[in-house]
């Protein structure tokens, strides 16, 4: 059905109670998409990071980026209006082991508007160079 039922939205989103839906907060969501741009443009991931902490964004928790953080907002569907559920057997990826992709639920166009569009993050994810 698509309302948000995941906790704490992602990096460049709002929650609204109201209608249970995930909403864009537009100054983090130029941080999202100049992370996307730059990861297409052969940045890696810790340089991405320290360029995001220069330009003063910090995480949701007011921390600075780090690589990993990236890499994660890269690879993650919400940028893209998707939501993907029951990807894990477990509780999380250290106790939990990833299903056949297969059994995974995936609500395409589930959070609208999004803030990146499907090619730019399909782009950004067969860039091989995240990790430098």
């Amino acid at each position: 059905m698509g309302p948000w039922s995941n906790g704490k939205p992602n990096y460049g989103y709002i929650y609204n109670r109201l209608e249970r839906k995930l909403e864009i907060d537009e100054e983090k969501a130029k941080a999202v998409k100049l992370a996307f741009q730059m990861t297409i443009d052969g940045i890696g991931a810790d340089n991405i990071a320290v360029k995001l902490n220069k330009l003063g964004y910090r995480t949701n928790n007011g921390k600075f980026f780090h690589g990993q953080r990236i890499v994660r907002m890269i690879r993650s569907e919400i940028y893209k209006g998707w939501i993907v559920a029951n990807r894990l057997k477990g509780r999380n990826k250290t106790n939990g082991k990833i299903r056949p992709q297969d059994q995974w639920i995936v609500v395409k166009d589930a959070v609208k508007p999004c803030i990146i569009d499907e090619d730019t993050w399909d782009k950004a994810n067969k860039a091989g160079h995240l990790i430098k």
